[in-house]
């Protein structure tokens, strides 16, 4: 059983490097040498995710619940933990700050303690007395008995960052130290060091409150959490609660290590995940060579397939030949596992939001399977037969009351396009046409998408004209020969629409507005993703396309995502994706990306899609060099 304090000490290591790979070296490292049952967890934990999409369990842990349980562990005030969020902008070093007040001042009473349990016992001054570090064996002699600064001194000269005094004999006139650091304040108290098993298993007591008691009970065992921990344990206690690491190691960083430290193909390990979303699963897997064992299991969302731009209808159909041609509709993408009576249904991002969608449940139900995966769109259509507002459908997937009401107010319609598993058989190696074809057996004609087998421009032009008129996005031109490639963006799938160019961008922090907008967070911050660091860098901010009613939406979507407020301003937990259209980008000196967005507009809040999705920074040097032709040098 591994300590907790060693995963603490590799993300602050991992932290503290700014080479991907020496990151990737220490992950690999540390994971190499866990037992199975620690391996499975740690594994994910680095990547800041706690459960795997399939095990239905959500932390539902946000900035107040977290602060709360530190205050309550440390013995402070909300005012105080706001004051240092202030001052830091991070959950994660508050909580390492408040645990270490909380160190020192139990040490203080301690030494208190002892000094007056023997203050009868006289103790010359000019006598020496010897410290001595009970792990390293080092001491020090001092001409009188060590002050609070003494000891301050020698723990900063071995290396500690507290330390607990557990001897003290004024007759020998010896003193006896430990660091504090290797158990945090449950060392102190004679309990145990926390393990990863048992914060996980905390972290699942967390995920299973529900009812009118469930936030107390979060907050009850996060304290307990807290005042076991030492500062650093406690650092990133706090981070996993919330699940932001900060660290620099997502998805791509984290299959690397597990492919270093049990000497995989990376592309083994990069199948098996998008095959089953559990890295600790994989990384397992990776240990014993059964990689080529995992793959798609029912009731275990996979990552989807997902489409390319294509150049132009002539130029996609002569690349592809003969393809197969699909509206692209303007709805949230689906995936849905049947098994016999029993629905469930995840998101893009693979989150279960079964029970927001009933009308969607009916509709699988008619599938004539006893067992099937299918690949959709779900579209929230209109009293005049046309697709809603994204906003709308976005409201479906997050709804958690009321839900038939809201279900007959923006009512939505399946179309299934793909079928990825068939009565316990993976369907992802056979080619596309082999796929419709059973997935035309088995769906009710009302739930197929259309398809129509061309190659011929016109054919390809009159569906595209077709899906428009509709109020759909335009339309998806397939290779009927292609496999269905989990997490996989290629040529086999592209997508034509209406030339607009738009970036994907992670909301990093709010405004709040002024006047008769004061209650809304009414501009939001940018940032696009840094590979070579997997920081979140900066781009401006967007306020325009944003009506009062979308602004009340995004407010209260966005309330239990703010980490710290300073001013008018907040920084919000990196959790959802804005769609921006902007007029040109320009390098500026005001953001850290080194460019800004000249008059950005909002065109869709992508709750759908996950971080690992958003437009990377090198995809914004590349459109800015496109900008009026400049060259690769600018």
């Amino acid at each position: 059983m591994t300590g907790f304090l060693g995963f603490a000490e590799l993300c602050q290591k991992v932290e503290g490097k700014s080479s991907t790979l020496e990151k990737i070296d220490l992950v690999a490292a540390f994971l190499a040498g866990l037992n199975e049952a620690d391996l499975s967890v740690a594994t994910n934990f680095v990547m800041g995710t706690i459960f795997p999409p399939s095990s239905d369990l959500v932390m539902g842990v946000g900035p107040s619940i977290l602060y709360e349980a530190l205050a309550l562990a440390c013995n402070c005030s909300i005012g105080q933990i706001s004051e240092m969020l202030r001052t830091t902008g991070d959950p994660g070093l508050v909580a390492a700050k408040s645990v270490e007040k909380l160190i020192s001042i139990e040490l203080v009473e301690a030494k208190n303690a002892i000094g007056d349990a023997h203050a009868d016992t006289f103790v010359p001054e000019d006598y020496r007395w010897t410290v001595k570090d009970a792990l390293s064996k080092t001491t020090r002699e001092f001409i009188r008995e060590p002050s609070k600064n003494d000891l301050i001194a020698f723990k900063n000269e071995l290396g500690y960052s507290s330390v607990k005094v557990i001897k003290r004999d004024p007759a020998s006139r010896t003193m006896i130290i430990r660091p504090l650091d290797k158990s945090g304040l449950a060392a102190f108290a004679g309990g145990e060091a926390l393990s990863i098993s048992e914060v996980y298993q905390r972290f699942k007591d967390i995920a299973r409150a529900s009812g009118k008691k469930s936030q107390s009970i979060k907050v009850k065992n996060l304290r307990f959490l807290f005042s076991q921990a030492s500062s650093l344990e406690a650092q990133y206690i706090a981070r996993l609660a919330i699940e932001d690491m900060r660290i620099g190691v997502g998805e791509g960083g984290v299959r690397d290590a597990v492919a270093r430290a049990f000497a995989r193909p990376k592309e083994e390990v990069e199948r098996a995940y998008n095959l089953t979303i559990d890295m600790g699963l994989v990384a397992v897997s990776a240990r014993h060579g059964t990689l080529s064992e995992l793959t798609v299991t029912l009731n275990h969302p996979i990552k989807m397939m997902l489409a390319q731009l294509g150049e132009g209808i002539s130029a996609s159909l002569q690349e592809l030949g003969t393809a197969a041609i699909e509206w692209k509709y303007d709805g949230a993408r689906v995936q849905i596992h049947k098994e016999g009576e029993r629905v469930r249904i995840f998101s893009r991002r693979l989150e279960n939001v079964t029970a927001s969608l009933p009308d969607v449940v009916r509709a699988a139900l008619q599938v004539k399977a006893k067992s099937a995966i299918l690949d959709g769109e779900a579209v929230a259509i209109g009293q005049d037969g046309r697709p809603m507002a994204f906003q709308e459908i976005l409201k479906r997937f997050r709804r958690k009351y009321d839900v038939e009401k809201l279900a007959a107010q923006i009512p939505l319609h399946l179309f299934l396009f793909d079928l990825i598993y068939l009565d316990g058989k993976s369907l992802v190696d056979l080619p596309l046409t082999n796929r419709r074809a059973l997935l035309v057996e088995v769906a009710d004609p009302s739930l197929l998408a259309d398809q129509v087998l061309s190659d011929r421009p016109k054919v390809a032009e009159e569906i595209y004209r077709q899906a428009l008129d509709a109020g759909h996005e335009g339309i998806m031109i397939k290779n009927p020969s292609s496999v269905y490639a989990p997490g996989k963006r290629g040529k086999n799938w592209l997508k034509i629409k209406p030339v607009m160019e738009t970036l994907d961008l992670v909301v990093i922090g709010a405004r709040w507005g002024e006047g008769r907008r004061a209650r809304f967070l009414g501009s939001y911050r940018l940032g696009c993703l840094d590979l070579e660091t997997g920081k979140l860098l900066d781009i401006g901010w967007v306020a325009t396309g944003l009506t009062d009613e979308a602004l009340s939406d995004l407010t209260e979507m966005f309330k239990d995502q703010i980490v710290v407020q300073m001013g008018m301003e907040v920084e919000l937990k990196p959790a959802v994706i804005f769609e921006v259209a902007y007029e040109e980008i320009q390098k500026s000196p005001n953001y850290s990306s080194g460019y800004a967005l000249r008059f950005p507009r909002l065109v869709n809040v992508r709750d759908d899609k996950s971080l690992e999705e958003a437009d990377t920074l090198e995809r914004v040097v590349s459109l800015y060099r496109v900008q009026r032709g400049r060259s690769s040098s600018v």
